[in-house]
Parts: C-alpha cells; sequence; structure tokens
C-alpha cells in the first residue's frame, strides 16, 4: 500500500468518524426531546401522580437531559479533533499535487456550539422552573394559578 493510499484510507476513516459522531450527537437531542416530553407528560396530564413521585420524575429527567447534552457536547470535540486533522490532510494533499485532491465542504454542523449552549441554558433554566413550580403550587397540579405569565 502507498502512502498516497494509506493517507486516503486515514482520511476516509476520519470522514466517516465525523460523520457518525455528527448524527450520534443530533440523535441526543431527539433523546432530550423525548425526555422532555415524558417530563412534561408525567407533569401536567397523569393526575394519579403523586407530589413526590412529579418531583422524583422531574429532578431525574433534568439530570437525565443534563448528561445527554453533556454527551452532544464530547461528540463535538470528539469530531473536531478528527476534523482538524481532515484539514491538515487537505491542506499537506494541496501543497503537494499529490494525488489526492479534496474538496473542502464545510459541514452544516460546525455552527453548532452556539446552538449547543443555548439549548443546554434553555433546558437547565426550564427543568429548574418547572421544578420550583412544582414545589411553589398550592393546588398540585394547576400552576396558572401561581404563576404570573411574563
Amino acid at each position: 500500500m502507498s502512502a498516497d493510499e494509506m493517507l486516503k484510507a486515514v482520511y476516509d476513516e476520519d470522514c466517516e468518524f465525523i460523520r457518525y459522531h455528527d448524527g450520534l450527537m443530533w440523535s441526543r437531542f431527539q433523546t432530550v426531546t423525548a425526555i422532555e416530553a415524558a417530563m412534561l407528560y408525567g407533569r401536567y396530564q397523569v393526575s394519579s401522580l403523586t407530589l413526590p413521585e412529579k418531583a422524583t420524575l422531574l429532578v431525574l429527567g433534568t439530570v437525565l437531559v443534563f448528561l445527554c447534552c453533556l454527551l452532544t457536547f464530547r461528540n463535538r470535540e470528539a469530531s473536531q479533533v478528527h476534523l482538524d486533522r481532515v484539514k491538515r490532510i487537505e491542506q499537506e494533499a494541496a501543497k503537494s499535487h499529490a494525488i489526492l485532491q479534496f474538496k473542502y465542504r464545510k459541514p452544516t454542523y460546525l455552527s453548532a456550539d452556539a446552538f449547543l449552549w443555548a439549548v443546554t441554558l434553555l433546558l437547565a433554566v426550564f427543568n429548574i422552573l418547572l421544578i420550583m413550580m412544582l414545589f411553589c403550587t398550592r393546588s398540585g397540579p394547576s400552576w396558572h394559578s401561581s404563576v404570573v405569565l411574563w
């Protein structure tokens, strides 16, 4: 196997790694959505749950959502390491005029850092508010009477 073929194999594997972790990162957001939906459903629609059960549901859901958000940051970091190596390979191939010629296309998820931070922050604040509203209400699941909408 020649050096160019080995470089091409490393390049292809790095690209596949980036695609895999990008898909994994976005599937974690789907998991977060399912957890949030279950929390909200249990909080507002299941009337048979007691206050301690609802509190447990909200706290556990908040912890799971936070862990999923942390894992998305880990996927993002892992992808970034491989993306940096892909960029170096592309730059070296362009300098050496080798058989390998690459067209760099910026992946769409590279602007995701701000999105990841914003979603994590919003979810954390929202879930903390849900937990606070659970304990601040006197009449149970009806929060309309005790919360002033902004």
